[in-house]
C-alpha cells in the first residue's frame, strides 16, 4: 500500500512539474546564436482579449544590450500575428522565424522573416525576395551558413536562399528591410 502511495506520489509531482515547464516555455522561449547573442519570443496578447496567441521577439547582444524589439500584437487580440518557428542560422548573423495570424485570418500564409544581426540589425520579410510570393508553411529549415528552405506557393519544389545574397543588392535603389534603432519597440500592424 505504502509503495502504491508513494508511486502516485511521485507521478502526480512529475506530471505537475512537466505541465508548468510546458506552461512557462509557452510564454517565453529563448535561443542563443554561436556568437552569443541570444532571441526570446515572449506572449503580447493583451488581457481580457480572446488570444493571448500573439508574439513579442527581443533581441540582445553578447552582453546583453537590447537591440531590438518586435511587437505583433493587436488590440482585439484576433488580427496579430504569433511566432510559429524560431531559430538562429548556423553562422549567427540571422534569426529567421515565421508567422501565423492570431485570429485563423489566411491560414495559407505565413510570414516569414528574419532579422540580420551583424552589421546592421534590420528586419525583413523573406517573401518579399521571392519571386512567387506567399509562404505557405510556417515550417522552415536552415542549413549552414545562412540558407534557408521553405514552401511557396506555386513552386514546384520547396525553394532555398542564401541570407547574406538576398540581403546584399537593394530593389529599386530601396531596402526592403526595417531597422531596428536604439531597442525602440517594431509595432507590426496587421
Amino acid at each position: 500500500m505504502k509503495r502504491a502511495t508513494i508511486a502516485f506520489l511521485c507521478v502526480a509531482f512529475s506530471s505537475s512539474l512537466l505541465v508548468s515547464q510546458t506552461k512557462s516555455d509557452a510564454t517565453a522561449r529563448e535561443s542563443r546564436a554561436p556568437g552569443g547573442a541570444r532571441a526570446v519570443v515572449l506572449a503580447a496578447g493583451k488581457a481580457g482579449t480572446p488570444s493571448r496567441n500573439e508574439s513579442r521577439i527581443e533581441i540582445f547582444t553578447a552582453k546583453g544590450d537590447k537591440v531590438c524589439s518586435l511587437d505583433f500584437s493587436s488590440d482585439d487580440g484576433e488580427h496579430g500575428y504569433a511566432v510559429a518557428k524560431a531559430a538562429w542560422t548556423p553562422d549567427g548573423n540571422y534569426y529567421v522565424y515565421s508567422l501565423e495570424s492570431s485570429g485563423g485570418h489566411a491560414p495559407c500564409h505565413t510570414p516569414t522573416q528574419f532579422i540580420s544581426a551583424n552589421p546592421i540589425r534590420e528586419i525583413c520579410l523573406l517573401d518579399s525576395f521571392l519571386d512567387n510570393p506567399g509562404i505557405t508553411t510556417p515550417d522552415f529549415k536552415l542549413t549552414a551558413p545562412d540558407l534557408v528552405t521553405t514552401r511557396v506557393y506555386g513552386a514546384k519544389s520547396d525553394v532555398t536562399v542564401s541570407l547574406s545574397r538576398i540581403t546584399q543588392a537593394p530593389v529599386n535603389g530601396r531596402s526592403r528591410c526595417v531597422r531596428c534603432e536604439m531597442a525602440i519597440p517594431v509595432k507590426f500592424l496587421p
